[in-house]
């Protein structure tokens, strides 16, 4: 398995921002709520919880074992802008994370 990494940004969009990503001067861009840095190019796995304030995304980075990158869940809460939790999973290789859930 070969993956690629990729920087990972989470926005606010809004009707009101209705230009996209991005900075370049322009003040109607959606604005960015947080940087994750970087993480594997197959980053699909987020949940979001019911009020809307807390994301759940699983983090996969290199590893030792190319087959069995480092998973990482990691929660966001978006009012904050800030990393409230991030647990590390110990052994890709018996675990797997499926699907985030919000509780």
């Amino acid at each position: 398995m070969s993956l690629r990494s990729a920087s990972v940004q989470i926005f606010l969009a809004s009707p009101d921002h209705t230009i996209g990503m991005g900075g370049g001067g322009n003040s109607n861009a959606w604005p960015m709520l947080l940087d994750l840095g970087r993480t594997m190019s197959d980053f699909n796995q987020a949940m979001i919880s019911a009020d809307g304030k807390y994301l759940l995304v699983n983090l996969q980075t290199k590893s030792l074992l190319p087959d069995y990158p480092t998973q990482t869940l990691v929660t966001v809460d978006l009012v904050a802008k800030r990393i409230v939790a991030s647990v590390k999973i110990g052994n890709n290789k018996a675990i797997t994370i499926l699907t985030p859930v919000p509780c």
